[in-house]
């Protein structure tokens, strides 16, 4: 997954942060980096679990992260909304869309 983030974005997500960038390209860049590191975190959480036990936390299990899965989906969801506003708008509600963000 951070594969395909790095070489679709970059690796350090600066474009969140530019307002030149469109905001459709900031969703979409958003919702793979959440995705990505809710990988990575759930994949260390099921490590824990299973044999390492790093942690002993009883709260700190694979369920609590199955509920972070569905904030990219909402992410990409906001993209897709976004992509319907016409790009050929004034420049304050540029900075409203921006705000959105």
């Amino acid at each position: 997954m951070e594969s395909i983030r790095i070489r679709a974005f970059s690796f350090i997500p600066r474009e969140l942060f530019d307002p030149g960038v469109s905001v459709v390209d900031k969703f979409h860049h958003a919702s793979v980096l959440c995705l990505s590191l809710g990988l990575f975190i759930a994949t260390l959480v099921l490590l824990n679990d299973t044999s390492l036990h790093w942690v002993p936390a009883k709260h700190l299990t694979l369920n609590v992260f199955f509920l972070g899965y569905s904030f990219p989906v909402s992410l990409i969801t906001m993209s897709v909304m976004f992509s319907f506003i016409r790009r050929d708008i004034s420049q304050p509600l540029r900075y409203v869309k921006q705000a959105f963000f």
